[in-house]
This record gives structure tokens, C-alpha cells and sequence, in this order.
């Protein structure tokens, strides 16, 4: 099945919406592109496929895309380049697409939960009033070659996404509120960008960064029976204190934070797809107790797990059944 966008084309400078429902055999819910005043596209993606759906997106693009990717896989293949990029969930990204080529992505199966900020480098100036040797390195505009960056959502970021998928408005404060929530989400990614994850501190020697970036995927590899530190500390080769330390500089989180950010994080992932209920997720990445896991769940994302069980397409993003045009 192929949707073609150019029954989503808007007008800049305006809070324009365009939805596109993806119905009958291939699956419910849809895309919905709204454009904001700031200029900024907001993309919301919320949809569940029974099978691979083709879309295709007709040039000219914004040349900056910022995507945070909740739940479901989505391939992308740029017109005249062989490279395949391939979002999971749990992932953000930043990508530059300065090209002319049109741009096809393969989404699905499965549920697809997504949110995509796009707008130019110039909007992105005027937005944060950054002198332009300021800026992080990522984000400013050397050329016209296409380049794209990968990183994890942080709990922050998924609760804004949450907010922008289960928006409680209609009409115009709709629009006011998903401005609102698509500035902050920008908020939160700049702020990634100008972390330590991408300026590494120089007190942490590259041998001690080799060992932390291995620390952190053998938190994560089985979160259901994670290492302790003291085990951790001793397979990458630190003392527990130097691990400790060299952990919170790279990551700003010492090593059981992040050990539960990612517990917490796979878990909204398998109630967003709907592949098990509160308890069962709870009890996959490594809580003992459901009741221990919603309050901490609560905390970091501020509403119970239960909140995040599959809810399906337009009804609940205040879509209309149909193609806006």
C-alpha cells in the first residue's frame, strides 16, 4: 500500500492540519502534519499496520528533522542513495536533508507511535538566538551533504511525546497546546545535543570512555537480570568508584539510574505495542513487585503505566476520520 503525501502539503506560517488515515486492510490510526506558527512541523504518528506500508514524501524538505520514535520500526530510503536508515523504538534522531530527492518510508508492521519536529537551520537560529559559533556542532549548516544522528529518548522527552499523543484539547487550544509541547520536546533534544554524550569531558580518558560505553550495554543487554555495580565494575575493568564517577560525567546518571531509565523506558515500549499488560512488563525488565514499578513508572513519566496500555489511532489523538484537504 502507497499513501502519497502531496494531499499533506501546508502552508508556512500557519496552523495548518493535514491528516492522512491509514484504514481498511492495512491497519487504523494515521499520520497527522500540522504546521505551527514558528514555523515548525509537527508530525504525529500513531497508528497500528497489519502489514508494511509504503509512504512517500515529494521534495522540497526542511533542512532539519528531529525524530523521536516511541514505539514501532520505520525504514527510510532517500531517491538515488543506497543507504537504508532504520528508526527503533526508544530512539531519537536528528537528520539534515538538504537534498531534492523525493524520500520513501517503509512503517510497520505493528504499532507505530512517532513524533517528528521538521524546519529549517534558519528557524532554528531564530527560535534559541544563538550566535552562530555557539551552537552545537551538530546543528549548524556546513553543506549540502545529508547526514543523520542517533540517540536514546531520555525520560523527559517521553513524557512530552505522551502529552502530544493523548492531547485533551480541540480546536485552536489544541493547536496553542501542541505548540507548546513541540517547543519543549525541541528543549529537551538541544539539550541532549549539548550533553557530555557529545562533548565528552576531558577527565575521562578515552580508555575509562571504552569501558563506560561497555559498562552501559551490559546494563542494558538483559534488564531483566542486570550486573550490580561491584559485578560491573569488575567485567569492564575499573575499580567501582572510577566507574562510578566516569559513568555520571559520559552519562549524567550514575549507573542504577540508568539501569531503570532503560528498565522504565522498555517497559512504556511494551505497553505502547501492547504486548503485555502492566504486570507482565513490569516483571520483564527486572521489577519484582508491580506496585514498586508503577510509583517509580509514575515518577519518572508522571502518569501510572496503566495510562500508556494500547489506546488505538485518531480517537484518541482528536483526529478527524478522514483527509483533511
Amino acid at each position: 500500500m502507497t499513501l502519497e503525501t502531496k494531499v499533506l502539503e501546508l502552508q508556512t506560517g500557519t496552523l495548518e492540519t493535514r491528516t492522512l488515515d491509514v484504514g481498511g486492510p492495512a491497519g487504523s490510526g494515521g499520520i497527522q502534519l500540522t504546521r505551527l506558527n514558528r514555523d515548525i512541523t509537527l508530525t504525529i504518528m500513531d497508528c497500528t499496520l497489519h502489514k508494511p506500508v509504503s509512504v512517500q514524501f515529494e521534495p522540497p524538505f526542511e533542512s532539519l528533522s528531529f525524530g523521536f520514535s516511541l514505539a514501532g520500526q520505520m525504514e527510510v530510503r532517500p531517491e538515488g542513495s543506497g543507504d537504508v536508515l532504520t528508526y527503533k523504538p526508544g530512539q531519537t534522531d536528528l537528520n539534515t536533508n538538504p537534498g531534492e530527492s523525493r524520500i520513501e518510508e517503509t512503517l510497520g508492521p505493528g504499532r507505530m507511535v512517532r513524533v517528528c519536529l521538521t524546519m529549517t537551520h534558519e528557524v532554528l537560529e531564530g527560535l534559541a538566538r544563538w550566535e552562530i559559533n555557539s551552537m552545537p556542532a551538530l546543528l549548524i549548516k556546513r553543506s549540502c551533504d545529508p547526514a543523520h544522528f542517533r540517540g536514546r529518548l531520555t525520560p523527559s522527552m517521553r513524557s512530552v511525546i505522551a502529552r502530544i499523543i493523548q492531547c485533551p484539547f480541540q480546536g485552536g487550544t489544541r493547536d496553542l497546546f501542541l505548540e507548546g509541547k513541540a517547543l519543549e520536546l525541541l528543549a529537551h533534544k538541544l539539550e541532549l545535543l549539548d550533553s557530555p554524550l557529545f562533548r565528552p569531558d576531558a577527565s575521562v580518558k578515552p580508555q575509562d570512555l571504552d569501558r563506560i560505553h561497555h559498562a552501559a550495554e551490559l546494563l542494558t543487554a538483559n534488564l531483566e537480570t542486570a550486573p550490580g555495580l561491584e559485578e560491573l565494575a569488575k567485567t569492564v575493568g575499573m575499580c567501582r568508584s572510577r566507574l562510578h564517577e566516569c559513568f555520571c560525567t559520559v552519562h549524567g546518571l550514575t549507573p542504577f539510574e540508568y539501569l531503570q531509565q532503560h528498565r522504565l523506558e522498555k517497559a512504556m515500549t511494551y505497553l505502547l505495542e501492547g504486548r503485555m499488560n502492566v504486570t507482565e512488563a513490569a516483571f520483564a525488565v527486572g521489577y519484582s513487585s508491580s506496585g514498586y514499578f508503577s510509583k517509580v513508572f509514575k515518577k519518572r513519566f508522571g502518569d501510572p503505566p496503566g495510562k500508556f496500555v494500547v489506546k488505538t489511532g485518531f480517537s484518541d489523538l482528536g483526529m478527524p476520520k478522514k483527509i483533511r484537504r
